[in-house]
Protein backbone atom coordinates (compact mmCIF):
# COMPACT_ATOMS: atom_id res chain seq x y z
CA UNK A 1 0.00 0.00 0.00
CA UNK A 2 1.64 3.51 -0.64
CA UNK A 3 0.90 6.48 1.04
CA UNK A 4 0.64 9.83 0.07
CA UNK A 5 3.33 11.03 2.34
CA UNK A 6 6.16 13.26 1.98
CA UNK A 7 9.17 13.23 4.52
CA UNK A 8 11.24 16.02 5.68
CA UNK A 9 14.56 15.43 5.65
CA UNK A 10 14.65 15.48 9.17
CA UNK A 11 12.44 12.63 9.57
CA UNK A 12 14.06 10.78 6.51
CA UNK A 13 17.07 11.08 8.94
CA UNK A 14 15.42 10.00 12.13
CA UNK A 15 14.58 7.03 10.57
CA UNK A 16 17.69 6.03 9.13
CA UNK A 17 19.41 6.13 12.15
CA UNK A 18 17.18 4.46 14.29
CA UNK A 19 14.16 2.07 12.90
CA UNK A 20 15.49 1.90 9.21
CA UNK A 21 19.18 1.82 10.63
CA UNK A 22 21.96 -1.18 10.34
CA UNK A 23 22.00 -1.50 13.92
CA UNK A 24 17.91 -1.41 14.35
CA UNK A 25 16.50 0.63 17.18
CA UNK A 26 12.89 -0.78 17.62
CA UNK A 27 11.77 1.79 20.03
CA UNK A 28 11.21 5.38 19.17
CA UNK A 29 8.95 8.84 20.17
CA UNK A 30 7.65 11.55 17.84
CA UNK A 31 6.02 14.45 19.33
CA UNK A 32 4.71 17.38 17.38
CA UNK A 33 1.46 19.41 16.33
CA UNK A 34 -1.58 17.95 15.20
CA UNK A 35 -1.98 16.90 11.99
CA UNK A 36 1.91 16.94 11.28
CA UNK A 37 2.33 13.70 10.05
CA UNK A 38 3.06 11.37 13.10
CA UNK A 39 0.76 8.81 12.07
CA UNK A 40 1.13 8.86 8.60
CA UNK A 41 5.16 8.41 9.43
CA UNK A 42 4.11 5.24 11.28
CA UNK A 43 2.17 3.99 8.85
CA UNK A 44 5.36 4.30 6.26
CA UNK A 45 7.49 2.72 8.82
CA UNK A 46 5.23 -0.07 8.14
CA UNK A 47 5.52 0.02 4.34
CA UNK A 48 9.36 -0.07 4.41
CA UNK A 49 9.61 -2.80 6.64
CA UNK A 50 7.34 -5.15 4.44
CA UNK A 51 4.42 -5.44 7.26
CA UNK A 52 1.74 -3.41 6.18
CA UNK A 53 -0.76 -5.77 7.22
CA UNK A 54 0.88 -5.94 10.49
CA UNK A 55 0.57 -2.30 11.62
CA UNK A 56 -1.90 -1.84 14.99
CA UNK A 57 -2.44 2.40 16.23
CA UNK A 58 -3.36 2.23 19.87
CA UNK A 59 -5.03 5.74 20.85
CA UNK A 60 -4.79 6.54 24.57
CA UNK A 61 -7.34 8.34 26.58
CA UNK A 62 -6.97 9.74 29.93
CA UNK A 63 -8.62 6.72 31.30
CA UNK A 64 -6.50 4.40 29.33
CA UNK A 65 -4.82 1.65 31.93
CA UNK A 66 -2.42 -0.99 31.49
CA UNK A 67 -4.81 -3.59 31.34
CA UNK A 68 -6.37 -2.26 27.95
CA UNK A 69 -3.07 -3.01 26.06
CA UNK A 70 -3.09 -6.47 27.57
CA UNK A 71 -6.98 -7.83 27.85
CA UNK A 72 -9.81 -6.71 25.37
CA UNK A 73 -13.26 -8.23 26.51
CA UNK A 74 -15.45 -10.18 23.99
CA UNK A 75 -19.11 -11.76 23.93
CA UNK A 76 -18.91 -15.46 23.43
CA UNK A 77 -22.21 -17.37 23.37
CA UNK A 78 -23.68 -14.44 25.43
CA UNK A 79 -21.11 -14.44 28.18
CA UNK A 80 -18.67 -11.80 27.96
CA UNK A 81 -15.02 -13.17 28.22
CA UNK A 82 -11.60 -12.12 28.30
CA UNK A 83 -9.02 -12.60 25.46
CA UNK A 84 -5.56 -11.44 24.18
CA UNK A 85 -5.30 -8.27 22.92
CA UNK A 86 -4.22 -7.42 19.47
CA UNK A 87 -1.36 -5.40 21.16
CA UNK A 88 -0.05 -8.47 23.28
CA UNK A 89 -0.66 -10.15 19.40
CA UNK A 90 1.82 -8.29 17.44
CA UNK A 91 4.68 -7.08 20.41
CA UNK A 92 4.95 -11.06 19.32
CA UNK A 93 5.13 -10.67 15.84
CA UNK A 94 7.46 -8.73 13.34
CA UNK A 95 5.19 -5.62 13.27
CA UNK A 96 4.88 -2.15 13.89
CA UNK A 97 2.81 -0.91 16.86
CA UNK A 98 1.87 2.90 17.28
CA UNK A 99 1.39 4.16 20.64
CA UNK A 100 -0.62 7.31 20.05
CA UNK A 101 -1.09 10.04 22.76
CA UNK A 102 0.57 7.80 25.59
CA UNK A 103 1.26 10.82 27.24
CA UNK A 104 -2.24 11.42 27.79
CA UNK A 105 -2.67 7.76 30.05
CA UNK A 106 -2.72 6.69 33.68
CA UNK A 107 1.00 6.25 34.83
CA UNK A 108 0.69 2.64 35.33
CA UNK A 109 0.65 2.63 31.53
CA UNK A 110 4.30 3.77 31.14
CA UNK A 111 5.08 1.45 34.18
CA UNK A 112 3.55 -1.35 32.76
CA UNK A 113 5.08 -1.18 28.79
CA UNK A 114 8.60 0.00 30.65
CA UNK A 115 9.69 -3.82 30.66
CA UNK A 116 8.79 -4.61 26.91
CA UNK A 117 11.67 -1.71 26.08
CA UNK A 118 14.63 -3.07 28.58
CA UNK A 119 17.30 -5.80 28.12
CA UNK A 120 13.94 -8.42 28.51
CA UNK A 121 12.31 -7.18 26.56
CA UNK A 122 9.01 -8.81 27.91
CA UNK A 123 6.17 -8.13 30.16
CA UNK A 124 4.67 -10.44 33.21
CA UNK A 125 0.71 -10.20 33.49
CA UNK A 126 -1.16 -10.21 36.38
CA UNK A 127 -1.61 -14.01 36.27
CA UNK A 128 2.13 -14.58 36.03
CA UNK A 129 2.44 -15.74 32.28
CA UNK A 130 5.48 -13.82 30.61
CA UNK A 131 5.37 -12.35 26.63
CA UNK A 132 8.34 -12.20 25.13
CA UNK A 133 8.45 -9.38 22.63
CA UNK A 134 9.77 -10.01 19.10
CA UNK A 135 13.34 -8.48 18.08
CA UNK A 136 11.69 -7.41 14.91
CA UNK A 137 8.95 -5.72 16.52
CA UNK A 138 8.50 -1.81 16.43
CA UNK A 139 6.83 0.17 19.09
CA UNK A 140 6.74 3.68 17.95
CA UNK A 141 5.49 6.18 20.82
CA UNK A 142 3.75 9.75 19.71
CA UNK A 143 2.29 12.31 21.05
CA UNK A 144 1.42 15.95 21.07
CA UNK A 145 4.31 18.61 22.59
CA UNK A 146 4.78 18.29 26.05
CA UNK A 147 3.03 22.09 26.93
CA UNK A 148 -0.76 20.62 25.64
CA UNK A 149 -3.62 20.76 27.60
CA UNK A 150 -4.01 17.62 29.36
CA UNK A 151 -0.27 15.63 28.91
CA UNK A 152 1.35 13.83 32.40
CA UNK A 153 4.51 14.54 32.88
CA UNK A 154 6.53 11.28 32.40
CA UNK A 155 9.42 9.39 34.02
CA UNK A 156 12.73 10.25 32.77
CA UNK A 157 13.71 6.95 32.90
CA UNK A 158 10.83 5.51 30.26
CA UNK A 159 12.15 8.75 28.32
CA UNK A 160 15.99 8.01 28.34
CA UNK A 161 14.90 4.79 26.91
CA UNK A 162 13.52 6.16 23.71
CA UNK A 163 15.14 8.55 20.84
CA UNK A 164 13.18 11.13 20.26
CA UNK A 165 12.19 13.87 17.05
CA UNK A 166 9.95 16.94 17.51
CA UNK A 167 8.47 16.80 14.12
CA UNK A 168 6.70 19.81 12.72
CA UNK A 169 5.26 20.82 9.28
CA UNK A 170 6.42 20.84 5.64
CA UNK A 171 7.88 23.86 4.70
CA UNK A 172 5.60 25.97 1.97
CA UNK A 173 6.72 24.83 -0.70
CA UNK A 174 6.69 20.92 0.39
CA UNK A 175 3.25 21.74 1.68
CA UNK A 176 1.95 23.34 -1.54
CA UNK A 177 3.35 20.26 -3.18
CA UNK A 178 1.52 17.95 -1.01
CA UNK A 179 -1.48 19.71 -1.56
CA UNK A 180 -1.44 20.21 -5.42
CA UNK A 181 -0.62 16.48 -6.07
CA UNK A 182 -3.98 15.85 -3.99
CA UNK A 183 -6.11 17.99 -5.48
CA UNK A 184 -4.53 18.52 -9.40
CA UNK A 185 -7.35 20.54 -10.37
CA UNK A 186 -6.99 23.26 -7.45
CA UNK A 187 -5.05 26.19 -8.85
CA UNK A 188 -2.06 27.08 -7.83
CA UNK A 189 -2.64 30.55 -5.83
CA UNK A 190 -5.29 29.33 -4.69
CA UNK A 191 -2.76 26.05 -2.91
CA UNK A 192 -0.74 29.09 -2.50
CA UNK A 193 -3.04 31.05 -0.21
CA UNK A 194 -4.04 27.92 1.44
CA UNK A 195 -0.61 27.53 2.84
CA UNK A 196 -0.06 30.92 3.57
CA UNK A 197 -2.88 30.98 5.63
CA UNK A 198 -1.42 28.04 7.54
CA UNK A 199 1.51 30.67 8.15
CA UNK A 200 0.16 33.08 9.81
CA UNK A 201 -2.18 31.03 12.02
CA UNK A 202 0.93 28.53 12.93
CA UNK A 203 3.04 31.60 14.05
CA UNK A 204 0.19 33.00 16.28
CA UNK A 205 0.51 29.80 17.73
CA UNK A 206 4.46 29.83 17.89
CA UNK A 207 4.06 33.92 19.89
CA UNK A 208 1.35 32.42 21.80
CA UNK A 209 -0.87 34.82 20.23
CA UNK A 210 -3.29 32.12 18.71
CA UNK A 211 -4.66 28.46 19.68
CA UNK A 212 -6.04 27.71 16.88
CA UNK A 213 -4.71 24.68 14.53
CA UNK A 214 -3.92 24.64 11.25
CA UNK A 215 -2.44 21.11 10.25
CA UNK A 216 -1.57 19.55 6.83
CA UNK A 217 -4.44 17.34 7.18
CA UNK A 218 -6.55 20.41 7.99
CA UNK A 219 -5.49 21.77 4.91
CA UNK A 220 -5.81 18.48 2.55
CA UNK A 221 -9.54 19.31 3.83
CA UNK A 222 -10.03 22.52 3.10
CA UNK A 223 -8.44 21.51 -0.29
CA UNK A 224 -11.02 18.73 -0.59
CA UNK A 225 -14.00 20.72 -0.06
CA UNK A 226 -12.85 23.60 -2.40
CA UNK A 227 -12.25 20.84 -4.93
CA UNK A 228 -16.06 20.31 -4.63
CA UNK A 229 -17.02 23.86 -4.97
CA UNK A 230 -16.99 25.40 -1.41
CA UNK A 231 -15.41 28.84 -1.25
CA UNK A 232 -12.17 28.98 0.75
CA UNK A 233 -14.02 31.05 3.49
CA UNK A 234 -16.49 28.09 4.07
CA UNK A 235 -13.53 25.23 4.24
CA UNK A 236 -11.89 27.47 6.21
CA UNK A 237 -15.03 27.39 9.02
CA UNK A 238 -15.93 23.79 7.94
CA UNK A 239 -12.18 22.15 8.96
CA UNK A 240 -10.38 24.18 11.85
CA UNK A 241 -11.53 24.27 14.65
CA UNK A 242 -11.55 28.00 15.86
CA UNK A 243 -12.50 29.06 19.61
CA UNK A 244 -15.16 31.38 19.19
CA UNK A 245 -12.45 34.27 21.06
CA UNK A 246 -10.82 33.65 17.98
CA UNK A 247 -12.74 34.08 14.95
CA UNK A 248 -12.62 37.51 14.45
CA UNK A 249 -8.68 37.25 13.97
CA UNK A 250 -8.62 33.61 12.15
CA UNK A 251 -11.12 35.82 9.51
CA UNK A 252 -8.33 38.60 9.23
CA UNK A 253 -5.84 36.34 8.92
CA UNK A 254 -7.66 34.71 6.20
CA UNK A 255 -9.17 37.81 4.27
CA UNK A 256 -5.15 38.81 4.37
CA UNK A 257 -4.00 35.51 2.39
CA UNK A 258 -6.77 36.27 0.32
CA UNK A 259 -5.44 39.15 -1.03
CA UNK A 260 -1.92 38.00 -1.64
CA UNK A 261 -0.89 38.52 -4.99
CA UNK A 262 1.92 36.94 -7.15
CA UNK A 263 4.34 39.02 -8.17
CA UNK A 264 8.03 37.98 -9.77
CA UNK A 265 11.18 38.26 -7.72
CA UNK A 266 13.50 40.09 -9.86
CA UNK A 267 16.67 38.18 -8.07
CA UNK A 268 15.49 34.61 -8.68
CA UNK A 269 13.08 34.71 -11.96
CA UNK A 270 10.27 33.03 -9.83
CA UNK A 271 6.75 34.01 -9.19
CA UNK A 272 6.30 34.52 -5.52
CA UNK A 273 2.95 35.30 -3.33
CA UNK A 274 3.31 38.78 -2.05
CA UNK A 275 0.29 40.06 0.41
CA UNK A 276 -1.33 43.18 -1.08
CA UNK A 277 -0.85 44.95 2.58
CA UNK A 278 3.04 44.96 1.39
CA UNK A 279 2.01 46.03 -2.55
CA UNK A 280 -0.02 48.95 -0.85
CA UNK A 281 3.08 50.15 0.99
CA UNK A 282 4.71 50.17 -2.14
CA UNK A 283 2.45 51.77 -4.27
CA UNK A 284 1.48 54.97 -1.12
CA UNK A 285 5.41 55.08 -1.17
CA UNK A 286 5.28 55.69 -4.59
CA UNK A 287 2.23 58.46 -4.65
CA UNK A 288 4.21 60.03 -2.17
CA UNK A 289 7.46 60.45 -3.91
CA UNK A 290 5.28 61.73 -7.05
CA UNK A 291 3.50 63.88 -5.33
CA UNK A 292 6.15 65.43 -3.45
CA UNK A 293 8.19 65.77 -6.81
CA UNK A 294 4.95 66.99 -8.30
CA UNK A 295 4.81 69.53 -5.53
CA UNK A 296 8.41 70.38 -5.67
CA UNK A 297 8.03 71.45 -9.49
CA UNK A 298 5.17 73.73 -9.08
CA UNK A 299 7.27 75.28 -6.33
CA UNK A 300 9.78 75.87 -8.78
CA UNK A 301 7.72 76.91 -11.60
CA UNK A 302 6.02 79.52 -9.09
CA UNK A 303 9.38 81.57 -8.48
CA UNK A 304 10.40 80.98 -11.89
CA UNK A 305 7.03 82.73 -12.74
CA UNK A 306 7.37 85.07 -10.15
CA UNK A 307 11.24 86.15 -11.56
CA UNK A 308 9.31 86.43 -14.85
CA UNK A 309 7.13 88.69 -13.73
CA UNK A 310 9.59 90.92 -11.98
CA UNK A 311 11.57 91.53 -14.74
CA UNK A 312 8.93 92.84 -16.73
CA UNK A 313 7.93 94.79 -14.63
Amino acid sequence: MKYDFTLTQEVEDFFKSTILGKDTITEIALEGEPGCGKTLATRYLADQLGVPTKYLRFVCTKETSFENFTTEKIIKKGDIVEQDSMFLKLIQEESVINVDEVYLAQPDVIAGLNSLLDFDRSITLPTGRVIKRHPKSVIVFSSNPKNYAGVKRQHGGFLDRLPTLLMGYLNAREEGKLIKKAYPTLEVDIVAKLVKFATFIRNGRTNRSLNTVCSTRGLLTMAQMMTNGASLELAVRSALKVPEEELKVVNELMMKALSATYIKNEATGEDELVLNDKLHKENTDLKDKIKASEEKAKQWQDKAQAIFAALQA
